[in-house]
């Protein structure tokens, strides 16, 4: 499913899926069977028969989606299949998306700049940077290897220098009644207890912090940077 159409503006939803079936292999009798079967899906059963000029944007994107579908694929590739919707628009799409696997069985490849579309949808993840893999695995696995942000506690109350030394490890984004939220260089748990040694203070619990997606891409992509 490309990120841009190309449809045929005076022909119909049903009728350019049947051809797109054909062309795909089908017998012309099965692609017009397959065809309804997948508008259906898409929910485009009523409108099928409506040329695509009058279709917005957001069911433009179900013909496309259809299309894809007509020769029960066993995977398909979607490129930004969002693109140019509004947040209603943008819920039934991804709503589409999780169905095509839930309920055809088909896999997905979804290409997406939008990362809310992402940890929606997604439960593999490959942050690619111009044609490199940066980084792969599953969303809690990458999060997980990625993770910098923890909220520390001591036994004993830090005193100034301990907290000043804090910088060593990271930022120190909060100090709130005795926990540190801090930002770590390095995703690296045991060397947080060997600074605790190394400054005379005992850490009892290091807690790991939930990292937006947002943040594992940019650690991922710039992992020099430690932001």
């Amino acid at each position: 499913m490309p990120e841009y159409d190309a449809l045929i503006e005076d022909a119909s939803a049903y009728e350019q899926v049947a051809f797109w079936g054909e062309l795909s292999g089908l017998a012309p009798e099965a692609a017009r069977d397959r065809a309804h079967e997948v508008l259906y899906f898409v929910g485009l059963d009523e409108a099928r028969y409506r040329p695509v000029s009058g279709y917005s944007t957001g069911m433009r994107q179900r013909v496309k989606l259809a299309q894809a579908l007509v020769h029960s694929p066993e995977l398909i590739f979607l490129d930004e299949p969002t693109n140019g919707l509004d947040p209603d628009g943008r819920r039934r799409m991804l709503d589409l998306v999780l169905r095509v696997h839930a309920e055809l069985g088909t896999g997905v490849i979804l290409a997406s700049h939008l990362l809310g579309d992402v940890e929606r949808v997604a439960d593999q993840l490959v942050i690619l940077d111009q044609g490199q893999i940066k980084a792969a695995g599953s969303m809690a696995g990458l999060r997980k290897a990625l993770a910098r942000r923890v909220e520390l506690r001591f036994l004993d109350p830090l005193d100034a220098a301990q907290e000043a030394a804090l910088a060593d490890l990271g930022i120190v984004l909060e100090a709130r009644n005795g926990l540190y939220d801090l930002e770590l260089r390095e995703a690296d748990s045991a060397g947080i207890f060997r600074w605790a040694e190394s400054k005379g203070t005992t850490l009892i619990q290091v807690t790991p912090r939930h990292d937006r997606l947002d943040e594992v891409l940019i650690r991922a992509l710039h992992p020099q940077t430690g932001a």
